[in-house]
């Protein structure tokens, strides 16, 4: 009965199976289980820390097949630990070896890099209730400060927010560090100017997402996040893609998915009144059923 404003971040995946939240948090496994059931992932290698070296030729062979590639953690989030861009074996070891140690449990996952439009789906309920796009990482300049300063002050202050995973944080600030000086970006840019990050995924570089209305997603998406959803029994998961544009009919077009978030933020909600009554309607009927 207080009058006090709702702070809506994210969801939890309390409401969802449990052992569908878990299997969407493995990078590894979700890549796998969707390839099996017939959807489309990017080319996929999955890499232990103590099998890197014996694994030596199959990377140089998927590196030459490739082109360019993206490593990332197993089970990292909003872009930590991720690097991207990859085009020679001594880079893709190098990341492997943060990656894996960045991974609570010690792996992997080398895909092949999509030089394609990123998109994010929201399902509730057997329902895409949001969506939204997100360009690469970019700096823009301020006419004083290289891009190398600029990129690193973006990152002190997003570590400021941070909490726990001090392994983690520890490894991003190298890989971010080791980003940041290559000589490329010792330059200054004029005011306004933009630059483009290659080597980084982090969210904290790549802005706000662009929001998509759920109803202008075309059918064809709408099927195929609804298909996923019911694929994972999940009640709501956040679905990362590539594809030209997910307003357009599937016909004509690729699509990957990538990964599956089975607790999804919500910034890409439009009516977010609406959606958070209906979502905490579903986590406490979920919470009475275990009762």
């Amino acid at each position: 009965g207080l009058d006090l404003p709702i702070l809506f971040k994210g969801t939890v995946s309390i409401i969802s199976n449990s052992l569908a939240s878990r299997v969407m948090s493995d990078k590894a496994v979700t890549s796998e289980i969707l390839e099996s059931l017939g959807f489309s992932v990017p080319h996929t290698l999955i890499v232990k820390a103590n099998e890197i070296e014996e694994n030596i030729p199959r990377l140089q062979k998927f590196i030459d097949e490739e082109k360019t590639v993206v490593v990332k953690p197993n089970d990292s989030s909003q872009g930590k630990c991720i690097r991207v861009g990859i085009t020679a074996l001594e880079e893709l070891l190098s990341a492997l070896r943060d990656a894996c140690e960045a991974s609570g449990v010690n792996t992997a996952v080398v895909q092949s890099h999509l030089f394609m439009n990123e998109f994010r789906i929201l399902v509730f309920e057997n329902k895409v209730v949001a969506a939204s796009t997100r360009g690469r990482a970019f700096i823009i300049g301020d006419g004083k400060s290289t891009v190398q300063e600029m990129i690193l002050s973006q990152y002190d202050e997003s570590y400021k927010e941070m909490r726990g995973r001090e392994k983690t944080k520890k490894l991003d600030a190298k890989l971010v560090y080791e980003i940041a000086k290559l000589p490329k970006y010792d330059k200054v840019l004029k005011k306004g100017e933009r630059m483009q990050i290659d080597e980084l995924a982090t969210d904290k570089l790549r802005g706000a997402p662009t929001r998509i209305r759920s109803e202008d997603v075309h059918k064809d998406f709408v099927e195929l996040a609804t298909k996923v959803c019911k694929s994972f029994a999940a009640v709501v998961v956040g679905i990362d893609l590539f594809a030209d544009d997910i307003t357009k009919p599937l016909k004509g077009q690729k699509y990957y998915l990538t990964e599956l978030n089975p607790s999804p933020g919500t910034a890409a909600v439009i009516d977010k009144e609406a959606f958070i009554k209906d979502y905490l309607d579903s986590l406490y009927n979920a919470h009475k059923s275990l009762q």
